[in-house]
């Protein structure tokens, strides 16, 4: 589905939309990579200078964008809303905790924005779930982890490094 947007006011938001519209006179970008709502909250954000439609479904594709078209107020908005509002769990469970730890993994290694993971390892508690669960659960299956989940164990385990012996000594001993 097509978007038609002003290319000044994107370019005014985006030096590389700018870039990208004056020195290579591209008239479309091709925004297929991205969910349309995530989209559709983007360019919201590029006209308003407001997110107010940013949801945590599409946190992470707006986000992207953001980091992607170099929107460094749109960057910070981001990055407030993953402390306000993806790190403000309801139950405290582990699929909220692990939605919040997944999100920062992938943009640290993604998009290389290390923020997140220490925004995630600062800010979690891991009071019902307990950092050692979190990290079995987390862990289980690891012969197919990918890197970036052991990079994020790592990170989460801290001065810890028990808690991750002990998770591979369990998975060794099955």
């Amino acid at each position: 589905q097509e978007i038609k947007t002003n290319s000044m006011i994107m370019s005014l938001n985006s030096p590389v939309i700018d870039n990208l519209t004056t020195n290579l006179f591209q008239s479309t970008l091709e925004m297929d990579d991205f969910t349309k709502p995530a989209v559709d909250c983007f360019v919201e954000a590029m006209y308003t200078g407001e997110v107010d439609t940013l949801e945590k479904d599409i946190f992470e594709d707006v986000n992207k964008m953001a980091h992607v078209f170099n929107v460094s107020w749109l960057t910070k908005r981001c990055q407030k809303f993953y402390k306000s509002d993806v790190l403000n769990f309801d139950s405290n469970s582990y699929e909220e905790i692990l939605f919040a730890c997944e999100i920062a993994s992938r943009a640290h290694y993604n998009q290389k924005q290390s923020y997140y993971v220490s925004c995630f390892v600062k800010n979690v508690t891991f009071s019902g779930v307990g950092k050692s669960i979190f990290l079995q659960r987390y862990l289980a299956g690891f012969a197919k982890i990918p890197k970036r989940k052991i990079d994020m164990a790592l990170a989460v385990a801290s001065d810890d490094l028990n808690i991750i012996s002990n998770c591979l000594t369990s998975y060794l001993s099955l």
